[in-house]
């Protein structure tokens, strides 16, 4: 009853239309690559993109748990026909950590081949590696507040 009573009082009743929160489930929507200099949906993504969605998949968690990592995944299965994931095993995780903070993970397959792929915030990998221009750092920092209207 003091349910009732207290929605009697409520002002205003906020809906989740899209089902992220009550389904916890996200889909890659967008990507942006340097290459391209566009942003494409998956369905759009050229060989450029697509390595991109692939790379992003290898930095996340082999069996993905968090909504991001398993949209990546869904992603690359999705891009993909050949699926390398059953022949890669992680060898080495480098743990979210430092300023900013970042997250490596490297994959190596029977044949020693190997995959190192990292994540982190946008200026994270730049700043341990120094590979971009500043008018690069310019493009994506510019990607990032287009996609994040």
């Amino acid at each position: 009853m003091k349910t009732v009573e207290t929605l009697g009082s409520a002002t205003v009743i906020c809906t989740d239309k899209t089902g992220t929160i009550t389904e916890n489930k996200m889909s890659l929507a967008k990507v942006f690559s340097m290459t391209s200099k566009k942003i494409e949906t998956p369905a759009e993504a050229n060989l450029d993109e697509k390595e991109l969605i692939k790379i992003a998949m290898w930095a996340s968690e082999p069996i993905p748990f968090d909504p991001m990592e398993i949209a990546l995944h869904r992603a690359y299965g999705e891009l993909h026909s050949n699926d390398e994931r059953p022949y890669f095993k992680m060898v080495h995780e480098y743990p979210l950590s430092g300023r900013p903070p970042m997250m490596t993970h490297i994959f190596a397959n029977k044949d020693g081949k190997r995959i190192i792929a990292a994540k982190g915030c946008s200026g994270s990998i730049d700043a341990h590696l120094q590979i971009l221009q500043k008018d690069e750092l310019i493009e994506i920092e510019n990607a990032i507040k287009s996609l994040t209207k």
